[in-house]
């Protein structure tokens, strides 16, 4: 499947003090079905033990590099890409897990479709409690794939296979300091722009929730970040001017409701306005109104209730979908084209 004595997959392992995670992530990996990989550790600055948990595995497919730590999760995976000899190229975080059979799983999908040039799949969060339920709830028709993909990152990055083929092309990981936690969500939108991209809705990894880890999200600031993001990637991809509004009005109106929720009044407002200017039209110029009327009971009352509600019956839907939808189990589309296929 690969060249003589390289690899089918190099799987990227960033890594920050985490000597008491690290040894059941990475026989999470050893353990896999498919056998042909190279595990690259690259260890921002550890002082714990994470070189000696590492080194007991004494196993000669994983590579060992240390290094001053940048800060920057983008800079550790760009160090593990440009180690990579793989093919096909996957991450996952030192204090998260896979299933079995997820190298398995995307290395004969993409053996498959070539033109594929990366495949995500789901994951469930989890804790010391137990399984907290699956990270997306995208659907399997392609054009809301796709739409889904552009109003919001729904890709998992301990999910992502990539071809390395791909990367060439595009680039890497974007370093810039400004997009910290949105900088896999900019990748995908460049990769998405050129390549079809895969969805398997397969579970095939775990997400540890810990208080080491991003057990919150701050989705104020995710869209702070992900606004100028957009916008710096919305004239590559193929969107009419108005699609292209209405996205970005769409990240203004989102970042409204969370500064509401909050307690941000005046960045709501700033944010309400700022979605009625990119993109006029009603469910803008309703945010306004509502803001205008009654903006501090709707962030501290309704809001949350709202998004608890709205949380609840997506998952249902969800669930209702999949058994109706049986064993279709992957979805191809591309950013804009509208195009997809599915088995």
């Amino acid at each position: 499947m690969s060249a003589p004595g390289l690899p089918t997959v190099s799987v990227v392992v960033p890594t920050h003090n985490r000597a008491h995670l690290i040894g059941e992530t990475l026989r999470s990996i050893l353990t896999q079905t498919l056998q042909d990989f190279e595990v690259i550790v690259v260890d921002n600055g550890s002082t714990d033990g994470t070189d000696r948990v590492v080194a007991a595995l004494a196993d000669p497919r994983i590579r060992y590099h240390w290094q001053e730590d940048s800060g920057l999760p983008a800079n550790s995976r760009n160090v593990g890409i440009r180690m990579a000899r793989g093919r096909y190229i996957a991450f996952l975080d030192s204090d998260d897990l896979w299933l079995p059979r997820k190298l398995a799983l995307q290395v004969e999908f993409m053996e498959a479709h070539p033109e594929v040039a990366f495949t995500c799949t789901n994951a469930v969060a989890f804790d010391g409690n137990g399984i907290h339920g699956r990270l997306n709830k995208v659907t399997l028709a392609g054009r809301r794939t796709a739409r889904h993909l552009l109003l919001g990152n729904f890709i998992t990055t301990l999910t992502v296979m990539v071809r390395r083929s791909c990367l060439e092309v595009v680039g890497l990981f974007n370093e810039d300091p400004a997009l910290r936690t949105v900088e896999d969500f900019e990748l995908w939108l460049r990769l998405a722009a050129r390549f079809p991209v895969a969805y398997l809705p397969e579970v095939t990894a775990r997400h540890r929730l810990h208080e080491g880890g991003l057990v919150n999200v701050n989705w104020v600031a995710n869209l702070e970040r992900a606004i100028p993001m957009l916008k710096g990637v919305v004239p590559s991809l193929p969107l009419s001017p108005r699609e292209a509004a209405l996205l970005v009005g769409s990240y203004y109106r989102r970042l409204a409701r969370e500064r509401a929720m909050v307690g941000d009044r005046a960045g709501a407002t700033a944010a309400a306005r700022a979605a009625w200017r990119v993109a006029p039209g009603l469910k803008n110029g309703a945010l306004v109104c509502a803001d205008r009327v009654a903006g501090r009971l709707l962030g501290s009352r309704v809001m949350p209730w709202v998004r608890s509600f709205k949380y609840s019956l997506d998952r249902v839907v969800w669930l209702a979908r999949r058994r109706s939808q049986g064993r279709a189990s992957w979805v191809v589309f591309k950013v804009g084209n509208g195009g997809s296929g599915g088995g």
